[in-house]
């Protein structure tokens, strides 16, 4: 019996003992396992753009138990914190990318860093796809506002012209003819890229993901753009030919108003290539009364002219365009067009003077009228390894060929008394060179630099008029981000250089400075201060200083001395987001220097001559 209490007693000794080492090895473990961090950043391997909530699942690499989770933020970062020293297995999922996996390792010590990863593009075929809430609509960032495409929106439009309508301060007339908050001039761009205004008119609703506004352009686009909006299209378009076409059939031939086009694009792999042709058909009868009076030293007399008129207009603009993508951070794009239209007005004009001198006269206007634009560019886009930082070259010529003729025959044409005519032969040339660079110093400043050079050739009438603008600019732009605002600032040096053969030459420099600053009141509501200053140069029809006539009593001549126009301005808005919908209210100022006007005199011949002022204030 002794002998059994003493086995016991050795092996509850040994026991003892065993649960000690264990309760000492545990302790020492969790007191050297001291809990870390994982982070990393999310981008589209194709554009290297962030990709903003995506799920990221961290789960055991042996057991595959779930250990924590994550949703990236707008910069696509994401952050998994208290996470044991050991081996994990890191999982990302998001809607319309591939599923990415990879191992992780945790040490003691410093978070881990999961580095930048690339996220591929992927087709989802979904038998049954249910909305259960509508996108937000609009959002206001630092010196742009976002409009989101929704399906109301695309159900009411029939291109992207169209689509245009439903944004807030951007106006389509009845000619689509694009404005923004009352402005024409303004720049167009598709994911960036600078394209015709025309070019939107083809492009199908479906394509369009967001538009951005800009009311107030920073530095890096040109001086004389009031305004600029940016069509964001849809990512990852499918392989395979798709297209559109658009026909419309004129009700009345007194008034035909018909906008037809068509687009044709193939998409295979990194080759995207398109065609696409937008028309614009008008014709009119119109009818117009003028009077005017004048007062010399026998009295005075007025001129009354009555004129019945068919307006013809037509132009076809045909588009091309290839996208090729070099690499996985090199794309090439080559876009070009061509333009042949006419602006015609062809009819009767009655002539009648009383007063002091009493006279009448019948005259037909016959107009010719055969104009031919075209355009190419070259663009080419490189994202660097850091994030945000790339760099854009663009390089575009502009091609005008025109002859236009009017007539006004006095008496029937088989017997005419007299002829007045007018004949311009217009042509222009413009090459623009455009590079840009951007950056993120830090996670919070932001920084863009470039230069742009413009070399512009017009002449008129076999080289009678020829005149010379070279245009050279210079701009920076740093932008800064918090939680509760952003603030932007920029500055534009353009250097311009016009001269007119055998007459003058003019340099004129011109400082453009910009600044946005936005207060983000609550989640839901933000304030917005933007200041800026724009430039309007003269164009080719006011600067030619020849004789041309509008009707037999009116002549217009430009001026070659005219000084560009300087516009201040700036606006404070307040928005607010609620249930989906955006509401927006502004106060603005604008304030023009430099006013182009026309001014009309009496000559000697009792004609009205119309001529171009620059009036200052």
């Amino acid at each position: 019996m002794k002998n059994f209490f003493k086995s016991c007693s050795q092996k509850f000794a040994a026991v003892q003992f065993m649960l000690l080492a264990i309760a000492i090895t545990n302790s020492c473990d969790i007191y050297a396992q001291e809990k870390q961090s994982i982070t990393g950043q999310l981008i589209d391997k194709a554009n290297s753009l962030p990709v903003p909530y995506a799920t990221v699942k961290l789960s055991g690499a042996t057991d595959h138990e779930f250990i924590g989770g994550s949703i990236s933020d707008p910069d696509g970062v994401f952050t998994i914190g208290s996470v044991a020293a050991g081996k994990y297995i890191l999982c990302i999922s998001s809607i319309g990318y591939k599923p990415v996996s990879l191992n992780m390792e945790v040490g003691n010590g410093e978070p881990a860093d999961a580095g930048m990863i690339e996220l591929m593009d992927t087709t989802l075929v979904l038998d049954e796809l249910v909305i259960v809430s509508e996108r937000i609509k609009a959002k206001s960032e630092q010196d742009k506002t976002i409009f989101f495409v929704t399906k109301k929106m695309l159900d009411v439009s029939s291109s992207g012209t169209d689509l245009l309508r439903l944004i807030p301060g951007v106006q389509v007339d009845l000619r689509q003819n694009i404005s923004l908050e009352g402005s024409s001039d303004i720049l167009i761009f598709v994911d960036g890229k600078e394209r015709d205004k025309r070019y939107l008119s083809q492009l199908s609703p479906a394509q369009i993901d967001q538009i951005e506004v800009l009311s107030a352009p920073p530095a890096n686009y040109d001086g004389d753009a009031t305004g600029a909006i940016n069509i964001i299209l849809k990512k990852g378009q499918d392989s395979g030919f798709s297209g559109h076409l658009l026909a419309e059939v004129p009700v009345l031939y007194s008034e035909i108003y018909v906008f037809p086009s068509y687009s044709l694009n193939y998409t295979h792999k990194k080759l995207n290539l398109y065609t696409s042709y937008n028309g614009e058909i008008t014709y009119l009868d119109l009818h117009e009364n003028t009077r005017r009076e004048f007062r010399d030293e026998n009295g005075t007399n007025e001129i009354s002219i009555e004129q019945n008129m068919r307006q013809k207009d037509w132009s076809h603009k045909f588009h091309f365009g290839v996208d090729y993508f070099l690499s996985e951070r090199d794309q090439l794009n080559f876009y070009s067009f061509y333009n042949p239209y006419s602006r015609e007005l062809d009819g009767k004009a009655f002539y009648q003077i009383s007063g002091v001198v009493n006279n009448s006269s019948e005259a037909s206007k016959e107009d010719s009228d055969m104009n031919t634009g075209s355009f190419y560019s070259l663009y080419y886009k490189h994202s660097f390894n850091k994030k945000g930082s790339e760099l854009t070259a663009d390089l575009s010529n502009y091609i005008l060929k025109a002859e236009n003729r009017s007539d006004f025959i006095y008496g029937e044409p088989e017997n005419s008394v007299s002829t007045t005519t007018n004949v311009v032969k217009p042509k222009q040339n413009a090459v623009n060179i455009k590079i840009d660079y951007k950056t993120l110093l830090g996670q919070r400043l932001g920084f863009g630099a470039g230069v742009k050079a413009k070399l512009q050739v017009s002449k008129d009438r076999n080289s009678e008029f020829e005149y010379t603008d070279n245009i050279f600019a210079l701009y920076s732009t740093i932008g800064y981000k918090q939680e509760k605002f952003d603030l932007g600032i920029g500055l534009r040096i353009e250097e311009s250089v016009t001269e007119l053969k055998d007459a003058f030459n003019n340099p004129f420099r011109s400082l453009l400075p910009d600044l946005s600053f936005r207060y983000k009141i609550n989640t839901q509501q933000n304030i917005q201060l933007s200041a800026s200053r724009s430039i309007k140069r003269p164009n080719l029809y006011q600067m030619n200083p020849y004789i041309a006539y509008d009707d037999p009593f009116t002549i217009s001549m430009g001026n070659p001395l005219l000084n560009p126009e300087l516009t201040s301005s700036i606006y404070i808005e307040h928005s607010i987001q609620f249930d989906g919908s955006y509401f927006a209210s502004r106060v603005f100022y604008n304030s023009t220097n430099d006013v182009i006007s026309n001014l009309i005199l009496l000559n000697d011949d009792k004609t009205f001559v119309k001529r171009y002022k620059t009036w200052v204030q």
